[in-house]
């Protein structure tokens, strides 16, 4: 009864103030414990079952923990797998109104719908939930190129096949790529070029080049022999100097080329003397 009438007396002592007491009362600074980390781990356990639960990572709510950059970065993945699949079916959603509302105005004025002209065709672009890593798909088109390049030059995989491989990393990109149409895209172009170099090309094929007809070979045979004539003129010339003219060599070789240019004109023309 003493305690408790004594408990009752005793009042939390103002700032400032003394306590006088005897030897048979102890009065020490107490803290509370009030369990709060326990408390706050339970509630941080709690809040990741249930974010976890809808592949949301923990730094996105606000908590931080312990992640940095790198793995933040690999805690997105999941999360933006799923809300990518709700944003298609919100697309798919707003596509399909799209193409009724469009049914049934042509239905109205008596228009047959034709889902695969390009006027009917109902796009809902939606934004990119994320930022991509540019560099990372970037290296990797290089260097699939490269080595599709290598591939193709070892005649081990053909056009179609390294093509289809660069479609896949430029999906990456958002680029969709149609291999079979490129393909035929990329030789028509290669085609025109080639055509369009032709045509700059200033050099003058002789006459009856490319031709198979008697005509056009006896022509060629006849400009070689003209050739050949020119050339012993100059060697006439050139051999009345003195012997031991440095111009020596040079007749020995110019005489070799008209002893050839003699020869290929025997061969295109048989009948020639």
């Amino acid at each position: 009864e003493q305690v408790l009438k004594r408990a009752k007396e005793i009042t939390a002592p103002r700032p400032g103030s003394v306590r006088v007491h005897n030897d048979s009362e102890t009065w020490s600074a107490e803290s509370p414990q009030l369990g709060q980390y326990e408390s706050s781990a339970g509630a941080r356990m709690f809040r990741n079952h249930v974010l976890g639960g809808a592949t949301i990572p923990e730094h996105w709510f606000g908590g931080g923990g312990d992640v940095n950059r790198a793995v933040g970065a690999e805690m997105e993945t999941p999360t933006l797998k799923v809300y990518t699949l709700r944003q298609k079916m919100i697309k798919h959603m707003l596509e399909s109104i799209g193409r009724y509302v469009l049914w049934r105005k042509a239905l109205a004025e008596g228009e047959k719908v034709d889902w695969s002209d390009p006027k009917w065709k109902v796009q809902a672009v939606m934004p990119e939930l994320s930022e991509k890593d540019l560099s990372k798909q970037t290296s990797a088109l290089a260097q699939v190129a490269v080595a599709c390049a290598a591939l193709l030059s070892q005649h081990i995989v053909t056009r179609k096949f390294a093509l289809s491989l660069l479609a896949i990393i430029a999906g990456k990109l958002g680029v969709e790529i149609d291999p079979e149409q490129e393909l035929a895209a990329a030789e028509e172009e290669a085609k025109k070029a080639r055509e369009e170099q032709r045509d700059r090309d200033v050099f003058t094929p002789p006459p009856g080049a490319g031709e198979t007809d008697e005509a056009g070979v006896r022509e060629a045979a006849q400009l070689i022999r003209r050739y050949a004539e020119a050339c012993d003129a100059e060697l006439e010339a050139i051999g009345n100097l003195d012997a031991e003219h440095p111009a020596g060599r040079a007749v020995e070789a110019a005489s070799n080329i008209a002893r050839r240019a003699r020869s290929l004109a025997v061969e295109l023309d048989p009948g020639s003397p």
